[in-house]
């Protein structure tokens, strides 16, 4: 039997695996053909399998070549030259950890950590800022736990109050801006507590209405605060719903 006449190793599916197994054989140093690389436009008028692009090698490398053709099905994208491992699995291989050099974060990269980093912080100082009003008011709350209305007794003058006020523009576009004082009063009110009374004052720009609600501390009547207290519930829902939206901004955008 004479090993110089041609036989098919392989009947690929159509000519772009055809032409990658010859290129594999041809590596591996056995001489390759694609045949019937044209009978793929008479799909549909022949057999399936008489239009299939055939992959030809000389009957001495026939053994040979199943070989290849084994080892290139199981690892299709392989280079399978002589047993030696591929090119694709070789740049697969990480190097080792002492070997590893780390990318230089890019601008951008470094700008959004930054800043996701400075979301994350404010949210966690909302939530701390919600939490110690919240401790305030509840300690306010405790300490001034009795309340009268207290009535208007007398005012005077406070103080005065600097107030921006914007001109009108001399041109387009142009506003100034002066400031203004305005005169404070100092109201005076009186509220009575087992008998005795005692004074509470307010200082504002305008005059407040007859009567006022003063919170005073029960074991000593003649500290108090004048109007109404902020129940500590709303500063630490306020704090903490800030809070979760910018952590959420901060995870989402992360």
């Amino acid at each position: 039997m004479t090993t110089d006449h041609i036989v098919e190793v392989y009947s690929a599916g159509n000519i772009v695996e055809a032409q990658a197994l010859a290129e594999v054989l041809e590596e591996a140093g056995v001489a390759a053909r694609v045949v019937g690389d044209m009978l793929g436009n008479a799909a549909g008028l022949l057999p399936p399998t008489s239009a299939s692009p055939r992959v030809w090698v000389r009957a001495a490398d026939e053994t040979r070549a199943q070989e290849i053709v084994a080892m290139w099905l199981r690892e299709p994208q392989a280079t399978v030259a002589a047993g030696a491992p591929s090119e694709m699995n070789e740049e697969a291989v990480e190097p080792p950890e002492s070997e590893q050099v780390d990318e230089p974060a890019s601008p951008g990269r470094t700008l959004s950590r930054f800043v996701n980093r400075a979301i994350a912080i404010s949210g966690v100082a909302s939530v701390l800022a919600g939490t110690y009003f919240a401790m305030e008011g509840w300690l306010l709350q405790r300490r001034f736990s009795a309340r009268t209305e207290a009535q208007y007794v007398d005012y005077g003058k406070g103080g005065y109050e600097k107030h921006p006020v914007a001109d009108a523009p001399d041109m387009p576009g142009h506003v100034r801006f002066r400031t203004e004082y305005r005169l404070k009063y100092r109201i005076l009110y009186a509220y009575e507590v087992n008998g005795q009374e005692y004074y509470a004052q307010l200082t504002d720009a305008t005059r407040p209405p007859e009567t006022m609600t003063v919170h005073y501390d029960p074991s000593q009547p003649g500290s108090n605060v004048v109007g109404p207290l902020t129940p500590p519930w709303l500063p630490l829902l306020l704090g903490s719903t800030v809070g979760a939206m910018l952590f959420f901004v901060a995870w989402r955008f992360r």
